[in-house]
């Protein structure tokens, strides 16, 4: 991954915080950190990284609340929307807590202890999800169009609030109507954790079709394989 892609680490425990920087700049990445809600979110809004790392369990010391209500501060500001969030968060939580860390608008959810290995390829599989929509052409039809370059979805001309990822995902199944896509090949690539990545495909398309609204049918359940978009008519 180029040195080039900066990460923002909003983490308010120095321990976690500096093993994260740690990490990450032997990855190649560029690590800008903070421990306060309310400073990154305005630094980022002037200088927007390329992706963010946030601790879901921040003590709600700035009014910003905890990583969760943070991830939905970035989903609702017109400059930040479109970043990828990754959540970070203690071995305690469940697959409950890890689905509504998702349904806030995460892109991805890793659970402490992390090791670098698995980090760094999570953090890699989200950029490169991101980045591969860049060269990626719009698609329209009756009421619906995708639009992946400038991560752009729309029913009826009402902007619909895609993560990266969900928009990654509605527009792989969009490139091929009809196709019955398995959840691996809706990732499109190998990574650490595999099954974790697989199981959440499907609170990212539960949460597509509650975005898409009166165009939720499009994408449909293939039962025992995963999922097919059938274009509105």
């Amino acid at each position: 991954m180029s040195s080039a892609a900066r990460v923002a680490v909003v983490v308010d425990e120095e321990g976690s915080l500096r093993a994260l920087a740690e990490t990450l700049r032997a990855g190649g990445y560029s690590p800008e950190t903070y421990r306060d809600a309310g400073v990154a979110l305005d630094r980022m809004r002037r200088n927007p990284p390329s992706i963010v790392l946030l601790d879901v369990l921040l003590r709600d010391d700035t009014g910003h609340g905890d990583g969760r209500e943070v991830c939905r501060a970035i989903r609702a500001d017109p400059v930040l929307a479109r970043l990828p969030v990754i959540l970070v968060t203690g071995a305690a939580i469940g697959a409950l807590d890890e689905s509504k860390g998702l349904d806030v608008g995460a892109d991805d959810y890793i659970r402490k202890p992390w090791t670098a290995e698995v980090l760094l390829a999570r953090l890699g599989a989200v950029l490169r999800r991101t980045r591969g929509l860049v060269s990626a052409g719009p698609m329209a039809w009756p009421g619906l169009e995708i639009d992946p370059r400038r991560h752009l979805v729309t029913v009826s001309g009402r902007l619909v609030p895609l993560t990266p990822t969900e928009t990654q995902l509605l527009w792989r199944l969009a490139s091929d109507p009809g196709r019955a896509w398995s959840r691996d090949d809706l990732l499109g690539e190998a990574a650490s954790e595999r099954e974790i990545e697989v199981r959440n495909v499907d609170v990212h398309v539960m949460s597509i079709r509650r975005k898409l609204g009166t165009l939720q049918s499009v994408v449909q359940t293939v039962h025992r394989v995963g999922y097919r978009f059938v274009p509105p008519a």
